[in-house]
């Protein structure tokens, strides 16, 4: 649905003397701006009541007819209008959309064609900018290739008026339409510089910058409201999201206000229908349906936008099913057929999916979606597959080899485990797809770039995963994030994916941390800080806190909330009490209704929780100063300052830890040590990057202590996922001991985070030639990996794997040596290994 261009209107012709003065028709134009729709309306009327009315007052009395959802008395004003004006580009294109909207798309599509062959015919009248910013819209609305729409009429239209508002939004509608949010947004947010006040551009602009900037796209929303309160676009833009998280009673409101303009707007109407099936209204989803479609039984945009939204709360079976239907009505309905080529590869249904979005992207070339997911294709189609029982793993072939068998084990564990506790099993393969770039995982997941900071993403029988190859500067653990996923798709298949989001996400964390300690979003800092200030989001109304986070901190307080929501519920009731609350929200029970009935009273729930968050965080570093302030010295003071100043406030976190560094940047270890022993004794949880672990094990180093050094290390291990520089130092320590039980330990440890560094492989199939253990599975699989990952030492990796496959006997030793000998064919110790294999195979 084209959003309303009014301020076209006044741009259309030159003011002439005749007729209505020139100060009324700004009024009008105002008062339509402003959500006064039946006044300038009013004013139109009788504007155009006069002989040969001036053909900006008809454009203006279309748009408010189409705006009111007046659609006969707006063909009937065509009719009219044409009569005064044979050739207005605008009467042609507003003229269509009331005949489309009225359930007259043959006609709506004959009155565009007859433009445009009129332009080609007549090139002479369409000179001007405004004329080419219409020829445009028809020949967009026609399926033109988008590229020549921009070149040949957008851009033309610029050339002729730079300062044109009208270029803009059509530009930025077009760009939108082919899910350009990149070229929408600086469209957009140029043209909202030259016209701050346009409740249209607002709109645009909050529309092209998609979930990544949603704090700033609900301000813009707000805006454009603030100007027009009735503005549908920006009304409709407000029901989606809403939907999208669950907030109903603001998409009912905003949805109401649509309907006071236009009674029956076919779009607000179909996310009626949204709403009602998200509340398990099957009755009123069906009557809104019907609603959506009585002015036009066959438009497609209806199941679309049911089918979209749906999608949009992972209801890809429902969402598919609605596309379909869409296509139904209009075979080749572009948006539908993106959006089902999405819900497809999302339900895993690939080969359909692919074949999809290859038709689209050859039918629609500047449809950034299928563009950037053809594309996708073309790089993954050379992933290996992996399968086990239940899944089936798509990666870069490399790395399949390195830690493949590690992802499959890995996700046939999560699945026994919490099969286990939640009584559900997939009855076919899940597909877990991990992509090697960060780029080609958000195209996959969103059809577009973006998504910075999202590891996984669960669709159901699907999950997306970032590579560690994806994220060099983000190390973080595979493995908490693979069961984090399965999880979800274990809750989202248990309720058909009518859970919450906060209950699915606090489940998700909830049970990472119960697989392994160090997993899952754990209290630190911040979120202690932000509980004992009262920023907890009541249980009731927990998914708003995921809705548009003030901060990343509050984003992270919100999947710990989340989590520590469940584990109090399963402390306090049971886990059978939540196995209760996940078959409620299956069978439609929102979940607060059921938290009552499962609970006692959501208020005494709430309450009880309340303290016992508090609760937990004043025990996390109790009897500690946590402050900013008083300020403390800085580190670079010199440790005499800061001890000083200590002495007064002997609590303070922040200063003892700075004393701590300074007396390390002084070189004095022996007397930073006990201060870091006492930070560590006061709030042994403290395990993040600013902890006083590292820097204790760092004093010790420096000591010369290397079995204290060896201690810390262990202890920041046993509380963190991803100290990559810890696991790589025990891996060092324990190697030059010969304690192959904690290399083992910290290689699996460091692989968890970082499988495609050589470090590790490399040490723990060295080590195994030192050491007569009989299982030589873990060092051989290592030195497979190592040569996997192609080193620059390749002839000493093939050297490696041989001496160890030699040494149990397999066959396989000999092909190795001689790879080895192929990369460097003068390597000795490698010839004397082929001489003793050969010597081996003439034994009987």
């Amino acid at each position: 649905m084209p959003r309303c261009r009014i301020a076209l209107i006044a741009a259309t012709l030159l003011l002439t003397t005749g007729g209505v003065r020139a100060a009324d028709f700004d009024q009008a134009v105002e008062a339509y701006r402003v959500g006064k729709y039946e006044e300038a309306l009013a004013a139109a009327e009788e504007a155009t009541a006069e002989p040969f009315g001036e053909m900006r007052w008809w454009h203006l009395r279309l748009e408010c007819l189409a705006t009111l959802g007046r659609r006969r008395e707006g063909v009937e004003a065509i009719q009219l209008a044409q009569r005064h004006n044979t050739s207005d580009a605008g009467l042609y294109v507003l003229g269509a959309t009331l005949l489309r909207n009225a359930g007259k798309p043959a006609e709506a599509r004959k009155l565009l064609e007859e433009l445009l062959r009129t332009a080609a015919n007549n090139p002479w009248r369409y000179q001007t900018a405004d004329d080419r910013v219409w020829l445009g819209r028809a020949a967009a609305r026609l399926g033109n290739d988008a590229r020549e729409v921009l070149e040949h009429f957008y851009d033309e239209a610029r050339r002729l008026d730079p300062e044109l508002r009208e270029v803009y939004a059509a530009t930025g509608d077009l760009a939108l339409e082919k899910h350009d949010d990149r070229v929408a947004a600086e469209t957009f947010r140029a043209a909202v510089e030259k016209f701050p006040n346009d409740p249209d551009l607002l709109c645009g602009l909050a529309q092209s910058l998609g979930n990544e900037a949603s704090t700033e796209a609900a301000e813009l929303l707000n805006d454009a409201l603030a100007i027009n309160p009735r503005h549908v676009p920006s009304l409709l833009a407000v029901a989606e999201e809403a939907l999208e998280h669950e907030a109903f009673v603001d998409a009912r409101a905003a949805l109401d206000t649509v309907h006071g303009v236009d009674p029956k707007h076919p779009r607000a109407w179909a996310l009626r229908a949204v709403l009602a099936h998200l509340q398990a209204d099957d009755k009123a989803e069906a009557e809104c349906r019907k609603q959506a479609l009585a002015a036009w039984k066959k438009n497609p945009d209806v199941d679309y936008v049911i089918g979209t939204q749906l999608s949009k709360a992972y209801r890809f079976a429902e969402g598919a099913a609605h596309q379909r239907q869409a296509l139904k009505l209009e075979r080749d309905y572009l948006p539908a057929r993106t959006q089902l080529a999405q819900d497809l590869l999302r339900l895993g249904e690939n080969d359909e999916g692919w074949k999809l979005i290859d038709e689209v992207q050859r039918d629609d070339e500047y449809n950034v979606v299928a563009y950037n997911l053809a594309n996708l294709h073309e790089r993954i189609v050379s992933y290996a597959t992996l399968e086990s029982e239940h899944f089936r793993v798509l990666m870069d072939r490399r790395e399949s080899q390195v830690y493949g068998p590690r992802v499959l084990e890995l996700l046939e564990q999560a699945c026994a485990t919490l099969g286990k506790k939640y009584d559900w099993y997939p009855k076919k393969r899940v597909t877990v797809e991990i992509l090697t770039s960060q780029k080609d995982f958000a195209v996959r997941t969103f059809g577009l770039p973006g998504g910075d900071g999202i590891l996984g993403v669960c669709f159901g029988q699907v999950i997306t995963l970032n590579s560690p190859a994806a994220l060099p500067g983000s190390p973080t653990n595979w493995q908490a994030t693979v069961w984090h996923e399965y999880c979800h798709v274990v809750t989202l298949e248990l309720t058909k994916h009518r859970i919450p989001r906060w209950l699915s996400e606090g489940i998700s964390v909830y049970e990472e941390r119960q697989a392994n300690r160090t997993w899952g979003n754990r209290l630190n800092r911040d979120t202690r800080r932000m509980i004992l200030a009262d920023e907890l989001t009541p249980i009731s109304k927990l998914n708003e806190a995921f809705r548009r986070p003030s901060s990343a901190a509050h984003f992270n307080l919100a999947y710990y909330e989340a989590s520590l929501a469940v584990e109090f519920l399963v402390e306090q009731f049971g886990h059978a009490t939540l196995r209760d609350l996940l078959a409620d929200v299956a069978k439609g029970l929102p979940v607060n209704v059921s938290l009552e009935r499962r609970t006692g009273s959501l208020d005494g729930f709430e309450q009880s929780f309340d303290e016992y968050a508090r609760q937990t965080a004043a025990r996390y570093g109790f009897d500690i100063d946590w402050s900013d302030e008083p300020t403390p010295p800085a580190t670079d003071t010199g440790s005499a300052a800061i001890a000083e100043w200590l002495s007064e406030h002997p609590r303070h976190l922040l200063a003892r830890l700075r004393l701590a560094q300074a007396l390390l940047a002084e070189r004095k270890p022996s007397e930073a040590v006990p201060v870091l022993e006492a930070l560590v004794a006061d709030v042994p949880e403290w395990s993040g990057d600013d902890s006083p672990y590292a820097l204790l094990a760092k004093a010790h180093r420096e000591q010369g202590d290397t079995a204290a050094e060896r201690r810390v290390l262990e202890e920041l291990a046993v509380r963190s996922d991803d100290a990559l520089a810890a696991y790589r130092r025990l891996i060092e320590l324990a190697a030059a001991e010969h304690d192959a039980l904690a290399v083992a330990k910290n290689f699996d440890r460091y692989v968890a985070v970082q499988p495609l560094d050589e470090l590790p492989y490399r040490v723990l199939a060295n080590g195994a030639l030192n050491d007569d253990e009989s299982d030589a599975a873990a060092p051989v699989a290592a030195a497979k990996a190592l040569v996997a990952l192609e080193p620059a030492d390749k002839s000493g990796a093939h050297f490696l794997l041989a001496r160890l496959l030699h040494r149990h006997g397999d066959p396989e030793a000999k092909r190795q040596v001689l790879m080895a000998l192929e990369a460097a064919p003068r390597f000795r110790a490698a010839q004397r290994l082929l001489l003793q294999i050969v010597d081996s195979e003439d034994q009987p």
